[in-house]
């Protein structure tokens, strides 16, 4: 009898869901660097999204999207005949037609720049998610990156080259931001002395101006902040009541630097201007700007200027403002078919908004009362209610303007988001479903930029620390890592290293903490790992090692391409769900848009080994994050992106097993020259013992710089291919499910396909494919 085998089968396109608009015809060249973070297209027989490239990519939707009063991002603005970088900027949109902007930089607390005539330029390749904005009108004020207070000491020089971590908690931290109505409020501490920062457009005379707002907290020490640059080789300050303004330069353009206050401020005018905040017992207010103006109108504008009213108290913009973001949009509950031993319910997301927003799904959690809370890549949280009886799901806009937002916790109630560069903690401080303070828990690692750098996955262990991975990067510290954050937010370490681009994670309810890279450079397939402190897990470019490594980390196990082609993450089914697989962990393809049950076996000097079996689901798109909801079911979300089946921009669905017949592997022992595969029901003796019911094979990879690597025999190591590997033997042991495979010998290999057509004690078929690595035999 000829073998029947898994195929891998592309779903047919589910009707009418929203795809992205067609390509533009001539896309930008790909660069070199980010070639090494972009899965190679198929040749010969493939299906069609495995030959796509960056043309099929392009889409300019994010352009129309409303990101909300502000959006955390990586930015460029022109300054001194160059372009300079914010690597952790907060822009804020201004203006009664959001016709200005000030953009914010988080780790030097410096507002670097500010501009008129638009908000924000972005990017239209790979669906805007490779994308550094930049202004979209007129720059009026532009400074160099560097410290927006002195440190302690009145000095300002933080020794180094550019600013991808923030400076010294010591000398200043930032803590989040504020929204009340329109207005954003930055909060930080300088010092000892907390600080809200608000901007705001102003007009003076003929024009229209940015203005940062300040309320300095009570301080025995004096803060010093910068105020500008000064041009030309000369300045002139002038005091008038409740204004210092400085202006420096010559001929028909000058700079015009002022401060509006009443009193505890005074100016420091050296190289750049500064502005002095005395120490006081009670808050110091004011207001100050900088902007380049024609010579002639300085008279005027200072006129102007002394006539705007005073610094408010910007307290009040720490309490909850009005609702920005209306009712909730209500979609379908679509149900699954419940004929097979899962059904897949769709929660309807709603592609065609008010807000324009993308549904680009990315992280997923529930809150205390049940609701699913969702983040998404361009930078939103929804909150979603089920409605069982109704059928319906209701969809609440909860924050937006995160930077890439691609992992999401709840923690004690509260939502917590990793976004490059920043954990965020979200606070509805009104309970109407919205938030209203984004507090930074930790922003201590780098972030320089790197257009395929994601910071990815969230997970806490049961004390509450952070997981996640800061991926590319790496001439940073801190850049391919895994990182752990301590729950408090005070403490920031890199927990292992030598990572490409994982956007998977997963964590066990006794703490094992599983992740899974991409095939890439250094990475010769996808492989699936149980991490360790101090491991080093493959990418030579992210060791940080005095010694480079000279092998990495065994993984759990490696998968072809051909079965996952890039992976998400993992999840643990509850013990008391789920039936068969109940404790066991489920592992998600984002490139197949498929669900695995993972196999795992504990080998004798600590180490893992294990496969992976297809459970015969098909998500609409790449999912990379999976739960289980206090219903007992598992809701999946997912993206898409380069490189994945993806047939919708995004999915929430929810996976229930309906009680019917489900024939998979839930256990596998390698030992010796058998392999035991423990399915989840009887299976029927006559079937077994046939060694054509069988078709196994083995191959390992080459680990090199290359991207990917190609099959190698086992019998030789410098031959292209993989060996057949017979079975010699086949029974089913006493408990009867447990089908032990004997060979003529095993030994360690890094990927093996053990193939089966057997039955179950019913008389169904049961066919599919184990695809595992051998570490140990167990001699």
């Amino acid at each position: 009898m000829v073998p029947t085998f898994v195929a891998f089968l592309l779903a047919a396109p589910a009707a009418d869901v929203p795809t992205a608009p067609p390509p533009r015809s001539i896309p930008p060249a790909t660069t070199f660097d980010l070639a090494d973070w972009t899965p190679r297209p198929a040749t010969g027989f493939a299906a069609p999204w495995e030959k796509m490239t960056d043309k099929d990519w392009i889409d300019p939707r994010f352009r129309e999207m409303n990101t909300g009063p502000f959006l955390n991002c990586t930015m460029r603005y022109p300054f001194d005949k160059r372009h300079e970088m914010v690597y952790k900027a907060t822009v804020v949109k201004l203006g009664g037609k959001n016709d200005a902007a000030a953009v914010f930089d988080r780790c030097t607390l410096r507002m670097n720049s500010t501009w008129t005539g638009g908000y924000l330029n972005h990017s239209d390749r790979r669906f805007g998610l490779l994308n550094t904005p930049t202004p979209k009108g007129p720059v009026l004020s532009a400074s160099t990156s560097a410290p927006g207070w002195a440190d302690p000491q009145g000095k300002w020089d933080a020794r180094v080259p550019r600013f991808t971590a923030p400076i010294a908690r010591e000398w200043a931290q930032y803590r989040g931001l504020y929204l009340h109505d329109d207005r954003v409020a930055l909060a930080y501490t300088v010092g000892p002395r907390a600080v809200l920062e608000s901007a705001e457009s102003v007009t003076a005379s003929d024009y229209q101006l940015v203005a940062s707002a300040l309320e300095v907290g009570p301080g025995k020490t004096e803060a010093k902040r910068f105020l500008c640059d000064l041009v030309g080789g000369n300045s002139t300050s002038l005091e008038t009541k409740g204004l210092s303004v400085v202006i420096s330069g010559t001929g028909a353009r000058v700079r015009l630097a002022w401060v509006r206050h009443t009193g505890g401020i005074a100016l420091d005018i050296g190289s750049t201007a500064s502005i002095v905040v005395a120490a006081s017992e009670k808050p110091v207010r004011f207001t100050t700007g900088v902007a380049d103006v024609a010579a002639k109108d300085v008279d005027k504008l200072v006129a102007a200027l002394a006539k705007l009213p005073e610094t408010t108290e910007l307290s009040v913009l720490t309490k909850a403002g009005s609702k920005r973001w209306g009712a909730p949009i209500v979609t379908k509950l679509d149900r699954g078919d419940e004929s097979g031993p899962f059904a897949v319910d769709t929660l309807t997301v709603p592609y065609k908004n008010r807000f324009n927003a993308l549904f680009f799904c990315t992280g997923l959690d529930f809150l205390p009362d049940g609701r699913v809370a969702m983040c998404t890549c361009h930078g939103d949280v929804w909150l979603i209610t089920v409605n069982e009886k109704a059928g319906t799901c209701s969809w609440q806009r909860y924050a937006t303007g995160l930077y890439h937002s691609l992992g999401l916790k709840v923690v004690d109630g509260k939502v917590v988001v990793v976004e490059r560069g920043q954990l965020t903690r979200l606070h509805d401080l009104n309970n109407d479903g919205e938030a209203d303070f984004y507090e930074c828990v930790n922003n201590d690692w780098h972030c320089s930029g790197g257009e395929h750098s994601y910071d990815t996955c969230l997970e806490t262990d049961p004390q509450g620390n952070f997981y996640f991975f800061k991926t590319g990067d790496t001439d940073t510290p801190t850049g391919g890592c895994l990182m752990k954050v301590s729950k408090d937010g005070r403490k920031s370490e890199v927990f292992s290293t030598g990572f490409r681009h994982p956007i998977g994670m997963g964590m066990s309810p006794t703490g094992l903490l599983t992740g899974a890279d991409q095939e890439g450079n250094w990475m010769p397939a996808t492989r699936i790992d149980q991490y360790k402190q101090g491991g080093f897990y493959g990418d030579m470019r992210a060791h940080h090692r005095a010694t480079p490594p000279t092998i990495y980390d065994p993984p759990l196990c490696w998968l072809p391409r051909e079965f996952d082609n890039s992976a998400g993450g993992q999840t643990w089914v509850p013990k008391d769900t789920f039936g068969p697989l109940a404790g066991l962990p489920i592992h998600f393809s984002y490139g197949r848009c498929r669900p695995f049950v993972l196999l795992r076996q504990d080998l004798p000097n600590g180490g893992v080994q294990g496969g992976a079996v297809a459970l015969g689901v098909q998500f609409l798109s790449g999912v990379c994050r999976g739960r289980f909801g206090p219903d007992g079911n598992l809701y999946a979300c997912g993206l898409n992106g380069w490189q994945t089946a993806a047939q919708a921009d995004g999915c929430l669905q929810r996976v229930r097993y309906t009680g019917k017949a489900l024939d998979v592997p839930t256990a596998m022992v390698v030992r010796g020259n058998t392999i035991r595969l423990a399915f989840s029901r009887p299976l029927d003796t006559k079937a077994i013992t046939a060694s054509d019911n069988y078709r196994c094979a083995w191959w390992n990879y080459r680990w090199g710089s290359e991207y990917g690597s190609k099959r190698w025999k086992v019998s030789n190591p410098n031959a292209e291919g993989q060996d057949e590997v017979p079975v010699r033997s086949a029974k089913l042991l006493p408990d009867g499910r447990t089908l032990e495979l004997t060979f003529d010998a095993l030994k360690p290999v890094m990927q093996m396909q053990v193939g089966y057509n057997v039955k179950s004690a019913d008389g169904k078929p049961v066919t599919g494919s184990v695809f595992l690595t051998i570490h140990s035999t167990g001699k």
